[in-house]
């Protein structure tokens, strides 16, 4: 229930037609942009996320590196990093991971993005072709222009989540 009424006030927030609307339903007009614009990628059948059972109690998987949380693991293993539970690897307490991140496919597998922390800041580098022909990306095929975009990165840890609000602009040098 939080989760809708976080995506609706999103929604609201950032679609303007609405707000002439005489009355804003979940069912007629929120959930159907949702589902066509957001759940395959967010949602409960995600691409990019798989969860993973509890076996006997304990969770199927574990990062081969076999870190907790608190130890300098994460809360996912990327997929093809997972092995076997080892609960001889932990103590009680120990946070450990709960999913596996799966490859890309399609549009989303096209940008490539690579991160380092360095001098107190993290600094993100992002790469695709100029030109994709697909529908939904930005062609950059005049290379004197001046292209809007903006930015965010999540952790996963599902409480740190960095966007900046400011426009941004990509300029080609020449």
């Amino acid at each position: 229930m939080i989760r809708h009424l976080a995506i609706l006030l999103v929604l609201l927030l950032t679609l303007p037609a609405f707000a002439a609307a005489a009355e804003v339903t979940w069912s007629k007009e929120i959930r159907p942009l949702v589902e066509a614009r957001c759940a395959g990628c967010h949602g409960a059948d995600a691409p990019e996320y798989a969860a993973f059972n509890l076996v006997n109690g304990k969770p199927e998987f574990m990062n081969k590196d076999g870190k907790a949380v608190s130890a300098g693991g994460t809360f996912y293993i990327v997929d093809g990093n997972q092995v076997a539970f080892d609960d001889a690897r932990f103590k009680a307490g120990d946070e450990v991971a709960s999913y596996r991140i799966l490859p890309l496919k399609g549009d989303r597998a096209d940008i490539n993005v690579a991160n380092r922390w360095a001098n107190g800041m993290w600094t993100s580098e992002v790469s695709r072709k100029l030109t994709t022909g697909s529908k939904f990306d930005v062609q950059f095929s005049d290379l004197n222009a001046k292209y809007g975009f903006g930015f965010a990165a999540f952790d996963n840890a599902q409480v740190r989540h960095a966007v900046h609000y400011d426009p941004l602009y990509l300029s080609f040098g020449k």
